[in-house]
């Protein structure tokens, strides 16, 4: 088996996320404690007592969300298993480069919030909408007819052979979406979030947060690491630090990264996060094997009993 974390960006927080600890809040206090020094701010109360808007703010969202993988990733590590493969949706990518061991948690949170701060702070920000039911082919169609003079339009994330994200210009997104809907999509749903991520939108502040991250020490993973951009391994840290700057205005391709991880021999897969968005996109992928959700206690005490289990086999083999 292949010990694997998966870690999910934003749009996995909600209100009182932090209960999903439950009573191993404690064992993770360092955590919160770091993330609130370096924030300069209160993460533990914003992960238990912000309402949804507080929440969907971009400085706030980023740094509870990394919070809470961390928080997770903390409990694994506190109970001695160690992964095989990590990978992380946009946001979730810092928190997977944590479990690689390629970047501190410490430096990392300085990252996070480096990036949520720039990222307030665009002018054009833009907006998202994810298209559900089309193939990628389908929505390429579709942005090449919304008229140039709507706005920007692009395709920020695939993340399942049938849920494209598509950003830009609102009036552009709009149109997109009716585009969609006529196409025959399921749904055109509207994603919260403050800007449009993972477009040539992010221009504005590719290179002062290119700058930052070339300031922050990095090592050679300890275990193997997909990345957003190239949809595939990383082959070692000088690439993964290439693609968390590529990662600010280029398309993330997780759904190919997610059949990659699924090849894999025998995947022992947990979401490692708040919810189970990751799990849905991973059994779009037709995979039918279980997604340990580790926001659930019994998903968390079973996942840790199979991860030892194999981590034991390894130990006699």
């Amino acid at each position: 088996m292949q010990i694997t974390y998966v870690f999910p960006g934003q749009g996995s927080q909600k209100k009182g996320m932090v209960r999903a600890l439950g009573k191993n809040a404690d064992r993770v206090r360092d955590v919160f404690e770091m993330a609130s020094e370096i924030a300069g701010r209160d993460v533990l109360a914003l992960c238990t007592d912000a309402d949804e808007e507080a929440l969907g703010q971009t400085r706030n969202t980023q740094i509870a969300v990394t919070t809470m993988n961390m928080a997770f990733l903390r409990l694994l590590e506190l109970e001695g298993i160690e992964p095989d493969i990590v990978m992380g949706q946009s946001l979730g990518q810092f928190s997977a480069m944590v479990a690689a061991g390629a970047m501190s948690m410490e430096n990392t949170f300085r990252l996070v919030v480096r990036r949520a701060e720039l990222m307030s702070g665009i002018q054009r920000s833009g907006c998202m909408c994810s298209i559900l039911g089309l193939e990628l082919g389908a929505v390429e169609d579709i942005v090449s007819e919304v008229p140039a003079e709507l706005g920007t339009l692009e395709i920020a994330l695939q993340n399942a052979r049938t849920q494209i994200v598509l950003g830009g210009d609102e009036p552009a997104i709009t149109r997109a979406a009716e585009l969609a809907m006529d196409a025959g999509a399921f749904k055109a749903v509207p994603v919260h979030v403050s800007a449009a991520f993972h477009t040539s939108m992010m221009k504005e502040i590719e290179a002062e947060l290119a700058e930052f991250v070339d300031t922050l020490p990095m090592e050679e993973p300890r275990c193997r690491m997909i990345l957003n951009c190239k949809g595939d391994f990383g082959a070692n840290a000088k690439e993964i630090r290439e693609d968390l700057k590529n990662a600010t205005c280029h398309r993330v391709l997780w759904a190919q990264g997610l059949a990659r991880m699924i090849a894999e021999p025998e995947p022992l897969i947990c979401e490692a996060g708040i919810g189970k968005k990751m799990a849905g996109m991973i059994r779009n992928m037709e995979y039918r094997g279980k997604v340990y959700l580790l926001s659930e206690a019994r998903d968390l005490h079973y996942y840790v009993k199979a991860a030892r289990e194999e981590m034991d086999k390894r130990g006699k083999a």
